[in-house]
């Protein structure tokens, strides 16, 4: 493992040298949904708490958009990754970090098409969510390591 692998990095080790210009996160974290079909999760905001208090520390210094509970929208996590996309360069690093409900729903060929269960999603409407793989094309545009936490219904 190198100093870029997240994971190995050591906040105690003296010698720890970050290798990006600038860091950047999105931290989403959704314990309570407006569709009571979507059961509560006990920790997703607190998990999400937690995490941005590790990288908005040093020597992590993230910047980080946080979106707790009801404000995790579609539209505001839609919003959130396309402002990371407009700002990031070659040189920065991005983490996206989702803890709350997921589900799949198969698309018109059979295929299971996973989705992220925003604050406002429908579970009657199984295209409500955030297409997972719309978030994968989004991150192509920015240097973004992947995090998700969720429970799938």
């Amino acid at each position: 493992m190198t100093n870029r692998d997240f994971t190995s990095i050591n906040p105690s080790t003296p010698n720890y040298h970050a290798r990006y210009i600038h860091s950047y996160a999105i931290v989403i974290g959704i314990d309570t949904y407006r569709n009571p079909l979507l059961r509560p999760l006990g920790k997703a905001e607190a998990d999400a708490r937690s995490i941005n208090e590790v990288l908005t520390a040093k020597p992590y210094d993230f910047q980080v958009e946080m979106l707790l509970g009801q404000q995790a929208t579609r539209q505001a996590i839609t919003q959130a990754l396309k402002k990371i996309i407009s700002i990031t360069q070659a040189d920065d690093r991005v983490i996206f970090y989702f803890a709350g409900h997921g589900y799949i729903h198969p698309n018109n060929r059979g295929f299971d098409v996973g989705y992220l269960a925003c604050a406002d999603t429908d579970p009657d409407n199984p295209f409500d969510g955030l297409e997972y793989d719309e978030v994968i094309k989004l991150t192509h545009f920015a240097l973004i390591i992947f995090s998700n936490v969720f429970k799938w219904l």
